[in-house]
């Protein structure tokens, strides 16, 4: 078994208030005596980063929008080329409106790269006005209003690479391995690679 511990900055659907992944994973580790290993989301893109999460006690981390700008990803190119284009993204319920897929529980929204969509909606346009600009959108593939889903780390991903992990990644795990691991308890290499 494996806890995930999803912070704020995660991409997707989440809940509007929850803690950024700095706090949130600590505050985790220290409410559970014998923790499973716990596996950190949200606004990871690169080795810094889950370096830091692996000193805070993660076991492994979960990178979600650095790979939806990788060769692999299923993510139209033009999808792909907003996220090495954009500098943020923001959480609002304004896609599932549009989408028609707004039954989320209060208090869970979705965080994605701005676009058009959000202007429509603080322009007043109507319900169905703003759902036909929007299908017309995505069945052309302009990102201009087609959702594109990312986390908070999309400022981070500037070009679209192949999803391989890299040598430096590589090296982070040996490093990991020799100094952060636990005494007792499986590497965090063999988790990863588990993982897969």
């Amino acid at each position: 078994m494996i806890l995930v511990i999803t912070g704020i900055e995660a991409g997707g659907h989440g809940h509007s208030e929850a803690l950024p992944l700095m706090t949130l994973l600590p505050m985790v580790k220290q409410s559970i005596s014998n923790p499973p290993p716990l596996v950190a989301a949200g606004g990871i893109a690169n080795g810094a980063q889950i370096a830091s999460l692996l000193v805070l006690g993660a076991a492994a981390a979960v990178v979600g929008t650095r790979y939806a700008a990788t060769h692999e990803s299923t993510y139209s190119p033009n999808q792909k080329s907003a996220v090495i284009a954009s500098t943020h993204s923001v959480r609002t319920l304004a896609f599932d409106t549009v989408r028609g897929t707004n039954e989320w529980p209060k208090g869970i929204d979705g965080r994605a790269i701005p676009n058009l969509v959000l202007e429509d909606e603080g322009k007043g346009l109507s319900m169905e006005e703003r759902q036909r600009l929007y299908d017309e959108a995505t069945k052309k593939d302009d990102v201009s209003r087609r959702v594109v889903w990312s986390g908070a780390s999309v400022g981070l991903v500037k070009e679209i690479v192949g999803a391989a992990v890299k040598h430096s990644e590589f090296t982070l795990l040996r490093f990991t391995d020799h100094y952060l691991r636990p005494s007792r308890g499986p590497s965090r290499r063999r988790l990863l690679s588990n993982s897969t």
